[in-house]
């Protein structure tokens, strides 16, 4: 497990109970991908600059201070027809109640934010959560 994380990060609109859900359904996860236990796992967290990806969410298209989260793999991979479905309740491609995704996307969606998966089978998955600062969801209009 190698962890990254860039000082001087800015706070984040959920919880501490609620990002450390989040953390420990995707390293979760990650770890149950890894084949025979064995493989690496990345968990790296940054102010994440959008714009100089192109990866600009409509949803934060107002929004200046961004931070990601990313969770990596070198494990079995998702297989693709099952990628559309992950963030279903209920759904589940192994024993478990298949909460643990739609939970970490209802959190993420719920504080502004997105998330994404990248995954080839045989190769490993990325998920990638942007999510942004306090700040900037301060000056966001919350809804009625």
């Amino acid at each position: 497990l190698e962890l990254e994380c860039a000082p001087d990060l800015p706070n984040l609109p959920i919880s501490r109970v609620s990002f450390d859900q989040i953390l420990m359904n995707l390293v979760g996860n990650a770890r149950e991908a890894l084949v025979d236990g064995k493989g690496h796992i990345e968990v790296r967290l940054g102010k994440f600059n959008a714009d100089a990806h192109g990866l600009r969410p409509k949803s934060l298209a107002k929004v200046s201070a961004l931070v990601a989260v990313q969770v990596h793999d070198n494990g079995m991979g998702i297989p693709e027809e099952s990628q559309e479905r992950i963030f279903e309740r209920y759904y589940s491609t192994k024993e478990g109640t298949g909460f643990g995704l739609a939970t970490v996307r209802e959190i993420v969606v719920g504080a502004g934010g997105t998330i994404r998966v990248e995954s080839t089978v045989g190769v490993g998955t990325t998920f990638t959560l942007l999510l942004p600062s306090i700040e900037a969801a301060a000056t966001k209009p919350s809804p009625a």
